[in-house]
């Protein structure tokens, strides 16, 4: 006779109408297991039983390869988001650092 059970919030839980006997009692949520089923032998009325899953084991797997990419540079013509200024455009700047930040 297999019974089902699902834990309260505060992880209680209860089976009814249980008959006197032997029985082997497994738990599990997600990502937790119980290491090995419990054997318990019920006599009748009330009796508790601590269960203590423990956290599965998990594997990951990264792969890193030694070309993943192209290289970082500073070179400005390498950045498409820069501006790059010559000549006369320079010379239009503010000498003044305020007048500069201002521009």
């Amino acid at each position: 006779m297999d019974k089902t059970t699902v834990t309260a919030d505060n992880g209680s839980y209860a089976f009814t109408e249980l008959p006197a006997g032997n029985y082997t009692v497994t738990a599990s949520a997600p990502e937790l297991t119980l290491p090995q089923p419990q054997r318990v032998s019920f006599r009748g009325g009330v009796e508790t039983l601590n269960l203590q899953l423990q956290v599965a084991s998990q594997s990951e797997q990264v792969t890193v390869q030694d070309n993943a990419g192209p290289a970082l540079t500073t070179d400005p013509s390498r950045n498409a988001g820069a501006t790059v200024l010559r000549g006369d455009d320079l010379e239009a700047l503010a000498d003044d650092p305020d007048d500069l930040a201002a521009d």
